[in-house]
């Protein structure tokens, strides 16, 4: 695990206050609906890189088993302290601390292009994931949202932004 020097830990608070419990307007209007969405189905679900747990909550309110990791022991206590159902746990996402088969859904949003093993991530998401199972991934680059790349075609917004 990281030191407590660690970016993450340091910019802890900062994610809170600006990005949970409703204040950014792209997890409320976008991230939260679209995911709910895309697990629909899932019943056990593993949220990798849950920060404070936002997304966590928002998909445990279906009664679903909901895991959600992170590597900031910041977030992961803030997500505790919320006492919202989801389970928490401190891991990182090159070695995720379950079984093989263990989830129905994962979900990666808004953490991807901060993992450095990803070929270590990929097999251990494939790994805990179950035969046919969802795999949800949201990227946040720059590049992905340059005009007229094609990447995003996002009809939630009013007028329609691409």
């Amino acid at each position: 695990m990281e030191s407590l020097e660690d970016p993450w830990e340091r910019h802890a608070g900062w994610w809170q206050k600006e990005f949970t419990q409703g204040a950014d307007l792209e997890y409320r209007e976008q991230i939260l609906p679209i995911t709910a969405e895309l697990m629909e189905d899932c019943v056990k679900i593993l949220d990798v890189g849950c920060g404070e747990g936002q997304i966590s909550r928002h998909l445990k309110k279906s009664n679903r088993f909901v895991v959600g990791i992170d590597r900031s022991q910041k977030q992961i206590e803030k997500a505790i302290q919320r006492k919202s159902g989801p389970k928490y746990l401190r891991a990182n996402a090159r070695l995720l601390p379950f079984q093989e088969n263990s989830f129905d859904g994962v979900l990666v949003s808004l953490v991807w292009e901060h993992i450095t093993e990803i070929d270590r991530a990929i097999s251990e998401i494939a790994r805990v994931l179950v035969a046919g199972g969802r795999f949800v991934l949201f990227i946040n680059h720059p590049l992905l949202q340059t005009p007229g790349s094609g990447w995003i075609d996002d009809q939630i917004l009013d007028p329609p932004e691409k």
